[in-house]
């Protein structure tokens, strides 16, 4: 994997020079990206960098027994995959993805370039807002877009969503969310109900959705990718030691990395929300992360969080029910095409065969469909056959109803 050092807190050079104004600020002994300045309340320095390789090596290790190298569950069927990665952080996964599939193409979005310089030449990051709706790549192109550890930085995960599915391609696409809820549980009632691991969660979770950028993720995501479009959702859930206190080896290394995850980085992701919005003093948080630590690292206490995992693929370009209509069109239209012809004469909204790149998106009547570019095309030529089906429909209808008459004439 290709590596160099960062020549200033998440910053590489050449972006150092574009910035008019200084790519970070001081806030508590923290620096954080000025771009959207507040947005995201996570430090850029050395130290935050550092969680993220280090929660990335969690990642690998935790999903080590049903993704491919640890990396991703979906199962990818080219060679030389198109990858989104948004909101890569420090681009280690979206490196390692390049490696292993070196004949692919990768795209790395963050708000922040906090991304080596060295990489493989197959890589490119962007910085980009990706919560924006245009992120200026190209839509119907991507294998799998893959999202991690974005909780506390989305403010509408149900229009992000809606935006990954307009980038992948129809039929094949994929794509893939992990989080971490840190919510704090025990099996065994040994993490008392007072603990300082639950206030501090507590404290955290009120000061992001203050925040209006939740870390617990309700409605469930199931939800938001339904709305999106997405089909045949799975979820896998792991239960994540706080430390290696499980038998097994497996779960004790998995403890292991992520307990140095979360003392090394504990603070990082409570500083800015707990002083801005919960008015907690630095010295206070400080006081807090120390405890929170002791507890996470007391062996009584058999406590666990969880890890989510959220894959699911696009639907195919024409919806089902015009699939097996098409088979049929020829016999009897009013009966085989009555969902169609319902939707393209009536004001309910449009199915995928109509307009497979806009789901949710509610269009009356074809004559107010709005087209454009390269993803407007297909979508009239779908719109198209579709009219065309339906006309078919109703010939077919025409002439059942004249055969019948005739047939019953003297």
């Amino acid at each position: 994997m290709a590596t160099t050092t960062r020549t200033a807190p998440g910053q590489p050079q050449q972006q150092q020079q574009q910035e008019q104004s200084p790519p970070w600020y001081v806030e508590n002994g923290r620096y954080y990206g000025t771009y959207h300045h507040g947005r995201y309340l996570m430090p850029v320095d050395e130290d935050e960098l550092d969680r993220l390789d280090i929660f990335h090596k969690f990642y690998t290790v935790a999903r080590k027994e049903d993704a491919f190298g640890g990396l991703h569950e979906a199962v990818i069927s080219t060679n030389n995959p198109r990858v989104l990665d948004l909101g890569c952080g420090t681009g280690i996964w979206a490196i390692d993805m390049a490696d292993r599939y070196r004949y692919g193409k990768f795209i790395g979005l963050d708000l922040n370039f906090t991304q080596p310089e060295s990489i493989p030449a197959t890589l490119e990051f962007k910085r980009q807002d990706i919560e924006e709706s245009n992120w200026e790549l190209e839509e119907n192109s991507f294998d799998l877009v893959h999202l991690q550890m974005l909780a506390g930085s989305i403010q509408n995960w149900p229009a992000l969503y809606q935006n990954a599915f307009r980038h992948l391609k129809p039929g094949v696409g994929q794509i893939e969310h992990v989080e971490m809820d840190f919510q704090p549980l025990s099996g065994d009632n040994s993490l008392p109900a007072d603990s300082r691991l639950r206030m501090w969660y507590n404290e955290l979770r009120a000061a992001y959705e203050q925040a209006r950028r939740p870390i617990a993720l309700e409605p469930s995501p199931e939800v938001w990718l339904k709305q999106a479009g997405f089909v045949d959702i799975k979820r896998n859930i792991k239960e994540i030691p706080f430390h290696p206190w499980p038998t097994s080896e497996y779960q004790k290394e998995v403890g292991r990395w992520f307990n140095l995850g979360m003392v090394h980085g504990i603070e990082a992701i409570s500083m800015a929300a707990m002083t801005r919005y919960r008015g907690y003093t630095k010295e206070q948080v400080k006081s807090l992360m120390q405890e929170v630590k002791r507890e996470i690292c007391t062996r009584a206490f058999r406590s666990h969080c969880t890890m989510l995992v959220k894959s699911t693929t696009m639907p195919p370009p024409i919806c089902s029910h015009s699939i097996a209509n098409l088979v049929k069109v020829y016999l009897h239209g009013k009966t085989t095409c009555a969902k169609l012809l319902i939707v393209l004469t009536g004001r309910e909204a449009l199915p995928r065969c109509i307009q497979p790149a806009y789901p949710g998106r509610q269009h009356p009547r074809i004559s107010r469909m709005h087209f454009s570019g390269k993803e407007g095309g297909y979508d009239r030529l779908l719109a198209l056959t579709c009219g065309f089906i339906a006309a078919l429909c109703s010939i077919s209808d025409l002439v059942v109803t004249w055969s019948g008459k005739v047939s019953r004439s003297p």
